[in-house]
């Protein structure tokens, strides 16, 4: 179980990231790892919502919303899902604006 991600933390992509479009998923390239992430559609859908004006509070109603699922069944899978994306350095988090 990864750590619950704090409501009010805004998420933004990595500058060292570059994402292209495949054919039913997305290439997305680190450029100071040297690594390549595959992301499906919906996956990017989520990484595409972290824009650095969104709280991480506004990116789990959506994503309940699009899936039809509720906040309680969401918050872990996309808690483990934006931890991930921020340990491997392709989401940086901000502090918000008080």
């Amino acid at each position: 179980m990864s750590p619950t991600l704090d409501l009010n933390l805004i998420l933004v992509p990595s500058k060292q990231c570059t994402i292209r479009k495949q054919v039913d998923q997305y290439l997305l390239y680190h450029q100071q790892t040297d690594e390549l992430h595959l992301l499906t559609v919906a996956a990017y859908q989520v990484y595409a919502l972290c824009n650095g004006q969104r709280r991480v509070d506004d990116i789990l109603v959506a994503v309940s919303q699009a899936s039809g699922d509720s906040l309680d069944s969401v918050r872990e899978p996309l808690d483990t899902f934006l931890n991930g994306l921020i340990k491997r350095g392709i989401l940086a988090v901000e502090k918000p604006n008080v």
